[in-house]
């Protein structure tokens, strides 16, 4: 049986999701693009299937369709390109 749904709030215009352990807690987080807003959302994981509210990080230049996620520096930390 499945938990409730429960909506968060991201950047404008979110069109994907991508999943990774991003601050290395052991627990998955999101990030989603904001085509529109120059910016991504990511949503910290609380372990039990639910996020902390998003945090917003402006990109600069452009408005981001897709994000990849790996590690990209060698370092066992995972980096949004």
């Amino acid at each position: 049986m499945f938990a409730p749904a429960v909506d968060y709030v991201v950047g404008g215009s979110p069109n994907t999701l991508t999943e990774a352990d991003f601050n290395r807690d052991g627990k998955l987080d999101v990030v989603s693009p904001s085509c529109n807003t120059s910016s991504v959302s990511i949503l910290l994981g609380k372990g039990d299937g639910t996020f902390q509210a998003a945090t917003l990080y402006g990109i600069g230049k452009g408005n981001p369709w897709q994000v990849a996620v790996g590690d990209f520096s060698i370092g066992m930390v995972r980096q949004i390109w």
